[in-house]
């Protein structure tokens, strides 16, 4: 006889696939965290023991400038072999610093080839462990990875968090969001400082050299000297990379300081690579090898240069970073508020009596205003369709030129269909800012079980115009006062008002007796009493709000 499954059956059949299908997903981004982590932790772990190894004395045999072409651009590294002895034995080494490879700018090189010399004394650095490894500098450029730390990590909590709360039958909100006095309460309020705090420096760090340093130079450049220069080489430097093929204008140049030659390839303070091949052809064309010209030179540091020290609209995309900066702070900011808010509240409900609980009408204010739904979409959507852009425009191009990459194609569509709805949802949050303000007033915002609370509402009448419905109830809610779970973790409800009357939105009250038997409001028992105002607006995104009130046990 033919086994039947059961409804029960089924839906739990169908529930493990969806959770094996959604872990396997979400593994795809704790793999990509642990990798990147994994390579950029070794990496900065390296550097960062570097500053410990022994300083010891060394002589510089040899030192030169190697010129060379990669991947269809020049690059320019300095080379140089110097001599050390430690505990009675004498080593070599060619060693610069750990992650030293060379550039694509000639008087970087320049600047080391001055600095060490063939024939100079110095200091290198040992590695105690291993006394044939050293370097000759340090690269402090390296620890600015550091903050960037904060990107694989996002991946890896996204990845693990996810599908640990996929399996795991506790409520993954109430174990990140522990609403009690003491350490618990801050660990959230830590982690989104550090997520911001991560957000802030990279946009420094990023707006620092792309924006802040060559702004900087084209101010300092109007007092540098112009000196006569000639062209050795020109022409444009191809970058082919996973995001495509980026160019940029490679003229090297040479000039005279006091007798001493030097070179450089610095055209503009902007630097680096973009699109657009035509344009600067153009402007190698006005500079072919042979051609005498006019380069300014720093009188602090002679193998400081540029050809062209006008403002470009490329430095424009300086400002970019901004956005993260400004994301950061602005996270920061809020969280910060947001806990003072918090902390004062439950300040006013720890210290005070019942007998400084008496009347006297006062406005509420929402604790879930729409600036922080906005900014954590904003800063969440700009994250995740910024890395994802990066392979979306390797996989566009390869389909325009005709070599489309079916797997990346296959992979990448539920991640930009995922970006896509983020950017949806950031506008809605976006539109929500400019929905109507309700005002909620009550006759007190702390009272005893067995009282009467009066709720009053007002709105603006040309904005009571926009509402199809308004409903207004106050609940008492055990656990956590979340919108998805505020159903099921209803103790109580009443109803204050649910009307379509624009006349009865546009403002209202209600008398309500807190049951003598009602549940007091409790951090430590998570049990809280709100009012929520939900609205359907014609043409707009809905109001959802939520204000907290205190219920105190009967008196005796």
């Amino acid at each position: 006889m033919p086994q039947i499954q059961t409804n029960h059956e089924l839906a739990r059949e169908a529930s493990f696939k969806s959770k094996v299908f959604l872990s396997l997903f979400l593994s795809v981004f704790f793999g990509m965290g642990i990798s990147f982590f994994s390579f950029m932790s070794y990496s900065l772990f390296g550097e960062i023991s570097s500053y410990l190894w022994d300083k010891t004395e060394c002589e510089v045999i040899s030192s030169s400038i190697d010129e060379g072409t990669k991947e269809g651009h020049s690059s320019y590294s300095f080379k140089a072999v110097y001599s050390y002895s430690k505990k009675g034995k004498d080593y070599k080494s060619d060693k610069i610093s750990l992650q030293y490879g060379g550039g694509g700018k000639y008087n970087d090189a320049q600047k080391l080839l001055n600095r060490f010399p063939a024939g100079s004394k110095g200091v290198c650095h040992v590695n105690p462990a291993n006394p044939s490894e050293s370097i000759l500098m340090h690269n402090p450029s390296q620890l600015l990875m550091f903050p960037f730390l904060a990107i694989p990590l996002i991946f890896i909590v996204i990845g693990g968090g996810g599908i640990y709360g996929i399996w795991s039958k506790k409520n993954i909100a109430e174990i990140i969001k522990k609403n009690q006095v003491g350490i618990g309460r801050k660990i959230p309020t830590i982690l989104l400082c550090l997520f911001f705090s991560a957000f802030l420096l990279i946009g420094l760090a990023t707006f620092y050299s792309m924006g802040f340093r060559p702004a900087l130079q084209l101010l300092q450049s109007e007092k540098w000297q112009k000196t006569p220069c000639l062209v050795i080489s020109s022409s444009v430097g191809s970058h082919d990379n996973d995001d495509g093929t980026t160019y940029s204008i490679d003229i090297l140049y040479s000039y005279d300081i006091n007798g001493k030659e030097y070179r450089s390839n610095t055209y503009s303070f902007i630097g680096g690579s973009s699109s657009g091949y035509r344009g600067k052809q153009e402007i190698v064309n006005k500079y072919p090898p042979g051609t005498n010209t006019v380069c300014y030179v720093s009188p602090e540091n002679p193998a400081d240069s540029v050809l062209n020290r006008n403002f470009t609209t490329d430095m424009l995309f300086g400002l970019i970073p901004l956005l993260f900066v400004f994301a950061g702070a602005g996270g920061i900011f809020y969280t910060l508020r947001k806990k003072d808010n918090a902390d004062d509240n439950s300040m006013e409900y720890d210290s005070r009596s019942l007998s400084d609980y008496s009347g006297g009408e006062s406005e509420l204010k929402p604790t879930n205003g729409p600036w922080g739904s906005f900014l954590g979409g904003l800063i969440f959507t700009l994250f995740w369709n910024g890395i994802v852009s990066i392979f979306v425009y390797h996989g566009v191009q390869g389909w325009l030129k005709g070599r489309p990459d079916w797997t990346l194609t296959i992979v990448l569509t539920p991640f930009a269909i995922i970006g896509l709805l983020l950017v949806y949802g950031t506008l809605c949050c976006f539109i929500a800012l400019f929905n109507p303000r309700p005002k909620i007033k009550v006759n007190s915002k702390s009272i005893c079980a067995g009282s009467k609370l009066k709720v009053q509402w007002e709105i603006n009448e040309k904005s009571a115009e926009l509402f199809r419905k308004l409903m207004i109830n106050l609940k008492c809610i055990r656990g956590e006062s979340n919108n998805r779970n505020i159903k099921k973790n209803t103790v109580e409800s009443f109803t204050i008002v649910e009307t379509e009357d624009p006349y009865r939105v546009a403002s209202g009250s209600k008398d309500i007796i807190i049951p003598e038997t009602a549940l007091p409001s409790s951090e430590n028992e998570k049990i809280y009493w709100i009012i929520t105002l939900k609205g359907t607006l014609r043409s707009r995104p809905k109001i959802d709000l939520e204000y907290r009130i205190n219920v105190l046990a009967k008196r005796k």
